[in-house]
């Protein structure tokens, strides 16, 4: 809104620059601007009062015909100054076609060449004529005009080369991300031949190890056939040699038992055969 605001003034700003400086280059031997047949005429004295005011823009148009009784403005030069005044028309001469001669009044006589043209149809606005004024001099248009306008220039010239900056600013930093993207894509295309070379590999390394590990296999089948067969036979082993030991410990507890009974026998047998003998030496 600001930004806005601020172009809105300059545009306008700019409008009455180029305005004024083309007033001052419209300048005539009378400083009055003159736009081909309209002049702008600034009320600067008393000598147009009551009918002008002191500051008023007067827009005059001298394409108009003037006769008899119309009242005219006119540059006066008997005095010092120029000045541009009011006066009435008492007679037209035609001296050529493109110049006359007007008797006014206090028997006067003026050139066409002399004459802005016929105040019965002006356009007049008030106060501008003072700003007008202000503007068209030396230190108004140097002050209000030339400083603002050249501060104005420069202050885009900067502005200008500070987007200029800002804008290779923002394309540096654009390729930089698109290098960074180009090369975030590169490594993730290295990362996905790298992963790709990696499973062909790893795919050869199976193809290789297929036989390999069939091979292995079967030499740890054979093994584990083996060891099977090892320990079947250790079982049988150690269960005959389990049923051997039992057997002969059967055996000896049998002859443990036979014994006893045997010397019991034995002894019943002695004591028979002792006995007589004692009878016999009785």
């Amino acid at each position: 809104m600001k930004r806005t605001i601020g172009n809105i003034i300059f545009i306008i700003y700019a409008i009455i620059a180029v305005f004024v400086t083309i007033c001052l280059l419209s300048f005539n031997e009378y400083k009055v601007s003159e736009f081909g047949d309209t002049s702008l005429v600034i009320v600067d004295n008393e000598e147009l009062e009551p009918t002008y005011n002191k500051g008023d823009l007067v827009i005059v148009d001298k394409s108009k015909r003037i006769r008899e009784g119309d009242t005219i403005f006119f540059y006066n030069s008997s005095a010092d100054v120029v000045e541009v005044t009011l006066a009435t028309v008492q007679n037209v001469e035609k001296v050529n076609d493109s110049e006359y001669t007007y008797a006014i009044d206090g028997d006067r006589s003026i050139s066409s060449e002399y004459v802005l043209g016929n105040a019965e149809d002006v356009t007049k606005i008030s106060t501008i004529g003072t700003v007008l004024g202000v503007l068209e001099s030396k230190w108004g248009f140097l002050i209000l005009i030339v400083f603002p306008s050249l501060f104005a220039f420069i202050y885009e010239i900067t502005v200008v080369f500070t987007e200029i900056r800002e804008g290779k600013k923002a394309e540096a930093e654009e390729d930089d991300d698109n290098e960074t993207d180009k090369s975030e894509k590169d490594d993730d295309e290295e990362d996905i031949d790298d992963n790709k070379n990696k499973k062909t590999e790893t795919e050869n390394e199976e193809v290789i190890e297929e036989p390999v590990k069939k091979e292995s296999n079967k030499n740890t089948e054979k093994k584990k056939t083996s060891t099977k067969k090892e320990t079947s036979n250790k079982t049988n082993s150690s269960t005959t040699k389990s049923t051997s030991k039992k057997s002969s410990v059967k055996k000896d507890t049998e002859r443990k038992t036979e014994t006893p009974t045997t010397q019991k026998k034995t002894t019943r047998k002695t004591t028979k055969k002792t006995k007589p003998e004692d009878k016999s030496n009785e």
